[in-house]
């Protein structure tokens, strides 16, 4: 008797243990959670805005692919991140791509070369880097420096990195400094660019974002590069662990133009919002709302037509 109760609690044991409901880290976009490195995935609200306003998440995929095949040619779409404006409602989608063949890789793969190029930013940045076999005295290459301001504009106001140039380390909060001692300096300038590359997934990875709002321009900013999402979300995860010192739950993530972006973690008694790219913490700067003018709301139409059709073929002639 006693070995036949021992026996079923066993199996009970056992039926539990292989449950479906005992899975965890598995979220929409498919991103296993392996030890606590996946931040989550933000909401955003739609009970606010006009139904008849908001895009269908089909339009949204159809228009960022297409634009992402035009940037990149052949690429995999990852699932969209939904990102809110200044009040909560949803504004945008950050819609990640994978530039090349293969599937869209799970979070912890996309983090795991992130973390390799931080490595070795770290690296270079130490000075331990092997130089090329030809070195190009400062100043040889004209476009150095204004490619360099043209990334510290991006990099303060999240628009897209255009140009093919040096990669530096405004996206830290400040330019590297060349390692002491050399009298050359395109090997260490070389060598931080490729690590950031790989840090940031350049050449490897763009961002489309597409509004989610008909009242908003349809493609608001491209990235030929990772989302904040990925490469500085779990940097600001740790910030805002030690801002509100409990395990923050990431809840929005803020896109606001050339204001910048935005995450928001929570804890059950306090909230803190840390900048994407400086990764400071402070507060949304909060503008006062201005209707469009018919004029804007006409123009805006129009460009929704151009990148998606008329509203009335959006859907193979239903309206959306």
């Amino acid at each position: 008797m006693k070995q036949s109760i021992l026996l079923i609690f066993l199996v009970a044991c056992l039926a539990l243990l292989t449950s479906p409901c005992c899975e965890v880290g598995v979220g929409p976009a498919g991103a296993a959670e392996a030890e606590g490195a996946f931040i989550g995935l933000p909401t955003a609200d739609t009970d606010n805005i006009d139904p008849d306003r908001l895009v269908p998440l089909e339009i949204v995929n159809r228009i960022a692919l297409k634009k992402a095949q035009e940037l990149w040619g052949h690429v995999t779409p990852g699932n969209p991140i939904a990102c809110c404006d200044q009040d909560g409602n949803i504004a945008v989608y950050m819609c990640p791509f994978r530039i090349g063949g293969g599937p869209f890789p799970g979070y912890d793969q996309i983090m795991q070369g992130v973390r390799a190029g931080r490595a070795l930013v770290k690296e270079v940045e130490e000075g331990h880097f092997n130089p090329p076999s030809e070195e190009v005295e400062v100043g040889s290459d004209d476009s150095s420096d204004e490619e360099e301001r043209s990334y510290e504009r991006d990099a303060q106001t999240g628009a897209s990195y255009q140009s093919s140039g040096a990669v530096s380390s405004e996206l830290r909060g400040g330019t590297a400094s060349k390692p002491p001692g050399q009298s050359m300096v395109y090997s260490y300038q070389a060598a931080l660019k490729e690590a950031r590359e790989i840090e940031l997934g350049i050449g490897e990875y763009g961002t489309i974002y597409v509004s989610a709002r008909y009242d908003l321009y349809p493609i608001p900013l491209c990235s030929h590069y990772l989302s904040p999402y990925y490469f500085s979300g779990d940097l600001a995860q740790g910030k805002a662990r030690k801002a509100i010192g409990s395990e923050p739950v990431l809840t929005r993530y803020y896109f606001l133009g050339r204001l910048g972006q935005y995450f928001e973690f929570a804890s059950d008694s306090n909230t803190v919002t840390i900048q994407a790219y400086s990764l400071e913490v402070e507060p949304i700067e909060r503008l006062p709302r201005a209707d469009q003018t018919q004029e804007q709301l006409e123009d805006v139409r129009q460009e929704w037509d151009r990148i998606a059709g008329p509203r009335s073929e959006q859907k193979g002639g239903e309206g959306s």
